[in-house]
Parts: C-alpha cells; sequence; structure tokens
C-alpha cells in the first residue's frame, strides 16, 4: 500500500516474533502458511532486514505499553529472577498489576549483588521511561518521569532472598532520591 506494508502485515510480523519466529524466517513461513492452506500466491513481504526493524518496533511499544501501565496503576509490582549460566548473571523484569503481567525487559548484569540489581532494573526501567516522553524533552522531564515510574512501584518480588533485604534498601533511596 503506497510503499508501505499494511497494520495487519506488521502486526502479524510483530507476533510471529514473538512466538520465537526469527526475522529470517517470519517471510518464509508466511508464504509458506499461505501457499499450503489457502493456496494463495502472496505478494511482497518485508525481507528479514525490514523484519528486524519490525522486531524493534513491537519492542518499542512494548515499553510503552509496559509504562503507561505503571502510571495508570497503583499498585504495581515489581518482580526480578535471576540466573546463572556459565558464569554469567542475567536478570528479568516484571511488573503486574490490575491489567496483568508484563515484561519489562532482559539484562545480563556484572554480578548478583543488590547494586547489580539495581543497575539493571535501572537501566531497564530509564528505557520505559525514555518511551513516555517526547523527543527532545529535557533531562528535568526524563528524570521526572523515571521518578514518577519509580513511586509508582509499591511491592517488591524476587527469587534472591540472599540480596533481597539489601536489594530493597537500594530500592528504597532511589526513590526517596
Amino acid at each position: 500500500e503506497n510503499g508501505k506494508y499494511t497494520p495487519t502485515i506488521r502486526k502479524l510480523y510483530m507476533q510471529m516474533m514473538a512466538h520465537g519466529i526469527s526475522a529470517a524466517n517470519v517471510e518464509t513461513i508466511i508464504r509458506n502458511v499461505m501457499t499450503t492452506i489457502n493456496k494463495k500466491n502472496v505478494g511482497r513481504l518485508p525481507r528479514a532486514s525490514c523484519a528486524a526493524e519490525i522486531q524493534k518496533e513491537a519492542a518499542a511499544l512494548a515499553k510503552l505499553q509496559c509504562g503507561i501501565s505503571i502510571l495508570e496503576s497503583d499498585c504495581n509490582t515489581l518482580h526480578l529472577d535471576g540466573t546463572q549460566d556459565h558464569f554469567r548473571e542475567f536478570n528479568t523484569v516484571e511488573i503486574s498489576n490490575e491489567q496483568g503481567t508484563l515484561s519489562v525487559g532482559f539484562d545480563q548484569m556484572a554480578g548478583g549483588s543488590s547494586d547489580d540489581y539495581l543497575d539493571s532494573v535501572m537501566f531497564l526501567l530509564k528505557d520505559v521511561a525514555e518511551m513516555l516522553i517526547p523527543k527532545g524533552a529535557s533531562n528535568f522531564d526524563y528524570n521526572m518521569k523515571l521518578a514518577e515510574i519509580f513511586a509508582n512501584i509499591q511491592v517488591i518480588m524476587s527469587d534472591r532472598h540472599a540480596v533481597n533485604k539489601s536489594f530493597g534498601e537500594c530500592f528504597s533511596a532511589v526513590r526517596v532520591n
């Protein structure tokens, strides 16, 4: 449509990649399904490079949705789930509220201390805050939006009991500042 892909095609690509299909394979799979099931030849579809851009767009939309959900709720729970693989530490951050549970992101950390977890949460929530402010906004606006996000998180849940108390103290200090 005028050199652009329709919202339906973009949504289909986003959904398929969200279910683990790589950007390099989406086009082939759609063509195979349409040919096999519907006996239709499909016209122009996004190639792998465009699919990768659509995937970035989906990630940005997910962060925006997460940020809006946090700001609209007065009962947000921050979930941390850490794991170690081949001596590398990873952290997954989610937010849950009355709207459901949304993934904030996944991050590789320098270590497994409470400071490392706080850095990871800060890194991921900064991305969310960035999506909520207009392009070209001041650092003040950005910092205020980040502070608003932190202020809207009431509960912290983690599987890392050894660092939970220390993380909670670090998180509270960030909220106060």
